[in-house]
């Protein structure tokens, strides 16, 4: 009877820091799309993230048993350099730093890294709570890869006119050579023709910063036809409230160039 009863406590804990790590990464992803989208990032989000993650590293590293520093350590480590990985691609929207637009160039798999640390750790910590919580940070990065992962289901647009002389320009001719020399993984060649491997609302973005900011490249053509369909959504929405509107600056170069 001791031991059944035992072994569901255990079970309890294990899966109570399973619950937790999946609290936390949802507030936390939940977080990320004020800088996806160029905001400064809300109050009340950010503390219930916050207080998830001390809830976290207090049920971890504390038990009847006393303080366990070392579930402490490893559980706050191990969460911080994950949420590292997983902000990247939200925080290269803009100029960030070069680790930064690494792990935003491989955020398919940049978070299986993580893994084998995790297991290390759950090793060399017998704490059934820590262990929960590792386990739930492989299987959600094992499960991010296999959604994620890198495929050729992805659609192509090809590359012509004023985006292909940009590309020939900023490649010094070798495109081929550049693309390897700089990992541009959405760049295509096939028969001599270029294509930009598409992204979607089911697909992780590209590096915009990396490829537009410090390559020089022309925005993507699968972000401007989403640009497009929004300009012109937003554009229906003003001429239904009679609201005078008009297009100036790049955007208008841009329309004028591309012939509407």
């Amino acid at each position: 009877m001791f031991l059944e009863t035992l072994r569901a406590g255990l079970a309890v804990e294990f899966f109570m820091g399973m619950a937790l790590y999946a609290a936390i990464y949802l507030s936390f992803v939940r977080l990320l799309r004020f800088p996806r989208n160029w905001l400064s990032i809300s109050l009340s989000p950010a503390f219930t993230t916050a207080v998830l993650m001390i809830i976290t590293a207090v049920y971890v590293s504390v038990s009847h048993v006393g303080f366990d520093p070392f579930a402490l350590v490893a559980s706050v480590g191990i969460i911080g350099v994950i949420f590292c990985i997983i902000a990247a691609p939200a925080i290269a929207f803009q100029p960030a730093l070069r680790w930064v637009e690494f792990m935003a160039k491989h955020g398919n798999y940049a978070g299986l890294y993580i893994i084998l640390p995790a297991g290390f750790a759950a090793y060399a910590v017998p704490n059934v709570k820590l262990l929960g919580l590792l386990s739930a940070v492989a299987v959600i990065e094992v499960v991010w890869f296999i959604r994620h992962r890198p495929n050729n289901r992805r659609p192509l647009h090809p590359i012509v006119d004023y985006d292909l002389s940009v590309l020939k320009a900023q490649a010094g001719g070798d495109i081929k050579n550049f693309a390897r020399r700089h990992g541009i993984d959405e760049l295509v060649l096939s028969e001599g023709a270029f294509s930009w491997r598409g992204c979607s609302a089911d697909t992780l973005p590209c590096p915009f910063n990396l490829y537009v900011n410090r390559l020089g490249l022309n925005t993507a053509p699968c972000c401007r036809e989403h640009l497009a369909e929004l300009c012109h959504s937003v554009a229906i929405c003003l001429k239904d409230m009679d609201v005078t509107h008009w297009l100036e600056g790049g955007s208008l170069l841009g329309a004028v160039r591309e012939r509407g």
